[in-house]
Formats: structure tokens, sequence, C-alpha cells
């Protein structure tokens, strides 16, 4: 009885760890993966454009309801990101909920912030979620003058939302 628990632990043990890496693989794993891929912030994605979307642990990206909350609320997080990296170290968070920067970053913040009719970071990414790994998705429509594109999920349609383009990826031709 004893030796079939134990043997029934280790299958279980087996098959999470195998699933674990389903979510996100490692950056060589996604890299490769990605190398006869472009993502639509460097080349055209018209709607009805066919696309999976791409995040990883160090490079997330946020989901919204709208452009200029999209736009707002990965920016941030990008300034995140490009503060920690060379570091390793979180950056000064200010009472907005973003780094503390200066000058054109500062700028774009404040601009970004009062277009999407926020005051702070967390009142944006209340209205957002975590961008998922590998959902299939259509363009619906995608702004020349904006980072974000409007797409929906192949799965389910009815669930449509902005994203960055940077993170989303299409078949090259």
């Amino acid at each position: 009885m004893a030796l079939a628990l134990l043997a029934l632990l280790l299958i279980l043990l087996l098959q999470w760890y195998a699933g674990s890496g389903k979510h996100d693989a490692s950056p060589a794993v996604v890299d490769q993966a990605a190398s006869d891929m472009t993502n639509c912030l460097t080349a055209e994605c018209p709607a009805g454009t066919r696309a999976v979307t791409f995040t990883t642990r160090q490079e997330p990206f946020y989901s919204c309801k709208s452009d200029e909350l999209s736009d707002y609320a990965n920016y941030v997080l990008g300034v995140m990101i490009a503060h920690m990296l060379p570091t390793g170290a979180a950056p000064e968070i200010g009472k907005t909920g973003e780094p503390v920067v200066q000058g054109s970053e500062k700028q774009a913040l404040d601009r970004l912030r009062a277009k999407a009719g926020v005051s702070t970071f967390e009142e944006a990414i209340a209205k957002c979620y975590r961008g998922e790994q590998n959902q299939k998705v259509q363009v619906l429509y995608s702004p020349k003058d904006s980072d974000s594109i409007y797409v929906a999920a192949e799965e389910h349609p009815e669930n449509k939302f902005w994203m960055p383009k940077a993170r989303l990826l299409r078949k090259a031709h």
C-alpha cells in the first residue's frame, strides 16, 4: 500500500513538473519559437490578422478595456522593467504607484495617466488583467497613433481587449 502511494505521489509530482513550463517558457525556447514571427509594432497587423500573444515573466503585459488604459499601464510596466534590468533593484515608487522619473519620462507618464482618466497606476491595473502567453487572437483594430492593438480571443470572441502591439506576434511573410 505504501509503495502504491509513493508511486502515485511520484507520478503527480512528475505531471506537475512537466506542466509547470507550459505557461512561461524559458527565454531560449521563446526566442526559438518566435524566430519565424514578427510583432505587430514593427509590422502591419490589419483587422482580420490572426496572431498569438507573447509574454514571459521578465516581459509581462496588461490587457485592458481601452487603448488609453493599455498604453498607460504597459508604459508604466515598461519603465519599471527598464529601471530594474541594469541593477536588479526595484525603482523608487511615487504616490501615483509609478516609478519616480524625471524629464521626458515623467511628462510621458503624466500625459498617458491623464489620457487614461486615472489617478494612479493601481487604479489603471484594477481595470486591466495580466496578459496571457500563447493566446490565439484576431486583430479587430490597429490604430496607427497607438502602441496598443484591439483584439478578440479566438476561443471566446466575446472576450475583446486592448494590448501592446509589441506583445502580439504573427507569422512572418
